[in-house]
């Protein structure tokens, strides 16, 4: 009996989540420059190529998001599905601005978001978020920022 306790609690504490945000917050040179974190410097590296302009550099400052789920998650025998990202900016105030993406093809377990450009140069940063995953209409799994209410 212990031992398939210990078992379940191990087998648990070892998953990991069906659904994941990751964001990166492209503030603009300074992320491009930070020496002390070179995990950052990387992601910011990736998203601008060096050989752009000033104009062109600018227009990717912002705030990206990559959504990821488990297949198990949804059911491929029922489609259609779709991530629905609602968020918040420093500008609009309490409105919420809305990003849908329809999932054509099941075969993708992950999306990328971005808030850039003059998006994110005129409305201001992302306060907060909530992405949710339908399909055929229903819930299937959300995930949302501390602030989100």
């Amino acid at each position: 009996m212990k031992t398939s306790l210990f078992l379940l609690l191990f087998l648990v504490g070892c998953s990991s989540p069906s659904f994941e945000v990751f964001q990166f917050h492209l503030r603009g040179e300074r992320t491009l420059a930070n020496r002390q974190a070179p995990m950052i410097r990387g992601e910011a590296q990736y998203r601008i190529d060096q050989n752009l302009s000033a104009k062109e550099r600018k227009s990717k400052f912002g705030q990206y998001y990559v959504i990821k789920w488990k297949d198990k998650v949804l059911d491929k025998n029922t489609e259609p599905a779709e991530i629905l990202f609602q968020y918040r900016q420093a500008a609009t105030g309490r409105k919420i601005q809305e990003k849908s993406i329809s999932l054509s093809s099941l075969d993708t377990n992950k999306v990328k978001i971005s808030i850039i450009g003059d998006e994110y140069l005129k409305k201001g940063r992302v306060l907060s978020w909530k992405a949710s995953l339908l399909q055929d209409g229903n819930l299937k799994a959300s995930e949302q920022s501390f602030l989100w209410e």
